[in-house]
C-alpha cells in the first residue's frame, strides 16, 4: 500500500454518508478513539524507537478534533513531554491500562447506543511489531499484545463500525493472515472481508506495511513515515477537490 493509499483509506474510513435532499440529517455516530503508542520493545530486545510516542500524541490530537472521544495511552519521553506539554495520557501502553480504557469506551458506548446513537470506534497504535512462532503480536511496554487479544476487546465494545490502524511492522501479519496465492477479496466500502475470523463483522484494517515487513521512522518529519503521511488524509488531504469521492 503505497501512502498515497493510506490517505485514500483514512479518508474514505471518516466519510459519512450525506442525507438525501429534503431528507432530516441523520443522528451522527458517537466516535470512540483509543490511541496507543510506545517506543519500547520489552520482549524482543530490539532498538527503542524515536518517534512512536510523538505519533500517539499527534494521533490523539487528530481524531480528537474530528470529534472522537479519545483515549491516548503513552508514557512520553523527555523530549516528547517538553514537545507537547499539552497531552494527558490516560495512561501508559501496558496491557491493564490498555484493557481498563476499552471497560470505559464500552460503557460509554452502551449509553450512545442507549440514547439512540450508533457507536464507531477507532484503535490507533505506534510501535513495535514482531512475530513468535508464526504469531503475529504488538508490543507494549509490558510485553507481547497478540491479535486475538485485541480482537475479542474491540468484539467487546459492539460498535457498528471498527477502523484499525496500525503503524509498525509486520503490522499486516497483525490484522490478518498470510497464506498462498494472494487472491484479492471484494471489500465494502471502508470494511475489509478478507482479514479473518478474529475481528467482528465490519472492520476496516490500515496498515504501515501492505505484505508484511518493516516500516521506518524519520527525523526530518519527527515521525514515522506512515503515521506522518496518513494524518493529512485524515484532515483532509484524501479528498483534495473537495468533492466527496475518493
Amino acid at each position: 500500500m503505497t501512502f498515497t493509499m493510506a490517505q485514500l483509506a483514512m479518508k474514505l474510513a471518516l466519510l459519512a454518508a450525506s442525507p438525501a435532499s429534503g431528507e432530516a440529517p441523520a443522528v451522527a455516530p458517537a466516535s470512540f478513539a483509543v490511541v496507543v503508542g510506545t517506543n519500547k520493545s520489552p520482549s524482543k530486545d530490539l532498538d527503542p524507537l524515536r518517534y512512536a510516542d510523538d505519533d500517539a500524541i499527534q494521533n490523539a490530537r487528530t481524531l480528537t478534533m474530528l470529534g472522537a472521544r479519545t483515549t491516548l495511552l503513552v508514557s512520553p519521553d523527555d523530549e516528547t513531554r517538553e514537545l507537547f506539554p499539552e497531552a494527558h495520557p490516560a495512561g501508559p501502553a501496558t496491557h491493564a491500562a490498555l484493557r481498563d480504557a476499552f471497560a470505559a469506551v464500552t460503557e460509554q458506548a452502551a449509553n450512545a447506543r442507549a440514547a439512540g446513537r450508533g457507536v464507531r470506534l477507532y484503535v490507533v497504535f505506534a510501535g513495535h511489531g514482531d512475530t513468535a512462532a508464526g504469531r503475529p503480536f504488538l508490543e507494549l511496554e509490558d510485553g507481547r499484545f497478540f491479535r486475538e487479544d485485541l480482537a475479542r476487546l474491540v468484539r467487546g465494545v459492539g460498535a457498528d463500525e471498527n477502523h484499525l490502524v496500525i503503524d509498525a511492522c509486520h503490522s499486516t501479519l497483525f490484522v490478518g493472515t498470510r497464506g498462498p496465492g494472494g487472491v484479492r477479496e471484494p471489500v465494502e466500502p471502508g470494511f475489509s472481508r478478507a482479514a479473518g475470523p478474529a475481528w467482528p463483522a465490519r472492520t476496516g484494517f490500515l496498515t504501515a506495511r501492505s505484505a508484511g515487513g518493516q516500516t521506518h521512522e524519520w527525523s526530518e518529519f519527527g515521525a514515522g513515515v506512515f503515521s506522518h503521511e496518513a494524518r493529512p488524509g485524515l484532515t483532509g488531504a484524501a479528498d483534495a477537490n473537495l468533492d466527496g469521492r475518493i
